[in-house]
């Protein structure tokens, strides 16, 4: 094959891995129906591999790289055994899935099964994966809803369940409509009575970024900013001890046990 050719159907694969297939084959006038199945069929199978295996398919990295993407301890014979099984699976014409529901099923032979089980594997999968492995760890503060919800359960054992307390929280619409705003929550702080058909009253709101802090708080006509979980702590003290949430409750209370 001359080295054009083999451009072109380097391209073709990219194309077609880019789901561009009416692009690219607007430009295939020089190759047979067959061909031009063929070489869909080979990007349909790469482009259900790992980047880096559809690089080394393509010529674009060597064995080197690839195996430095394989677990630790994989040596250079079994770095050389994978990347045959990546041509296999192309010679095959079998997507990854394909090739798992196929040994699965029919029990192919042991080159086939043995990469499929790589390649769906979870050790496979914290190969390929950029994401550092605590991504997921919770933030060092407590989070500011949990601080809520905590103080909201305390309400009802000082009112005897005439008026309790709950946490609604869900986006702030009013701030998306804003070209420059920054998605937050809202922590909606409702007093209920049970008596009174569950009657609620907004007590206040908390506005919350996505990275926790600062927070802005608002009771009544009355804006406040908490920096961290300390300065929260201290301004819910001073909301729950200010003369109108005392009559609120007060009210409420009378309300309920009359």
């Amino acid at each position: 094959m001359s080295p054009e050719r083999r451009k072109l159907l380097d391209r073709i694969r990219e194309a077609l891995v880019d789901v561009q297939v009416d692009a690219a084959r607007a430009g295939l006038s020089g190759l047979t129906r067959e061909e031009i199945e063929a070489e869909a069929n080979a990007a349909r199978v790469l482009a259900s591999m790992r980047p880096v295996d559809r690089d080394f398919l393509l010529g674009r990295v060597g064995l080197e790289q690839l195996a430095a993407n394989l677990p630790a301890g994989v040596d250079a014979r079994r770095a050389t055994a994978y990347a045959n099984e990546l041509r296999e699976l192309v010679e095959l014409g079998m997507t990854v899935d394909e090739a798992e529901a196929a040994t699965r099923d029919v029990a192919l032979a042991g080159s086939a099964e043995e990469v499929v089980r790589w390649l769906e594997s979870e050790e496979r999968a914290c190969a390929a994966s950029r994401w550092p492995n605590d991504i997921a760890a919770p933030p060092d503060e407590t989070l500011p809803v949990v601080m809520l919800r905590e103080q909201a359960a305390l309400l009802g054992a000082k009112t005897r369940n005439l008026v309790q307390a709950e946490v609604v929280s869900e986006p702030d619409v009013l701030a998306s409509l804003s070209p420059d705003a920054r998605p937050e929550l809202v922590h909606r702080f409702l007093l209920r009575a049970p008596a009174l058909s569950n009657y609620r009253y907004e007590l206040f709101t908390v506005h919350q970024p996505m990275g926790l802090y600062p927070l802005k708080i608002m009771f009544g006509d009355t804006r406040y900013e908490a920096a961290s979980a300390t300065e929260l702590v201290e301004l819910l003290r001073r909301i729950f001890a200010a003369d109108p949430t005392r009559k609120v409750v007060g009210a409420l209370v009378a309300q309920s046990a009359a």
